[in-house]
């Protein structure tokens, strides 16, 4: 069966995070899942550097906004960046 159209997937945001200590993803998920139990929001990417970690949430188009404020709420957790292309978001969490 071949992949849906483009315009069947959605559309979503990228969502560069930075957490103040290391995490695994399901702990990740896990204190996430709290605060934006009601969005289709995943983790996408994680990556620690033996003190923080850098994440990458995919986030429905329509839950952005909430999600983005609620994750803030977070006292550990901050965004960093975001964008509609993973790429970009890649780039300015583990490039810098």
């Amino acid at each position: 069966m071949p992949a849906p159209k483009r315009a069947k997937r959605g559309k979503h945001r990228w969502v560069g995070l930075e957490i103040n200590r290391v995490l695994s993803r399901s702990d990740l998920e896990r204190t996430l899942g709290a605060s934006i139990k009601n969005s289709d929001a995943r983790v996408f990417d994680l990556k620690d550097n033996g003190k923080t970690t850098r994440a990458i949430l995919k986030v429905p188009l329509c839950d952005y906004l909430e999600v983005k404020e609620n994750v803030n709420k977070i006292e550990e957790i901050s965004t960093i960046t975001s964008s509609g292309k993973i790429r970009l978001v890649r780039d300015r969490i583990y490039n810098n």
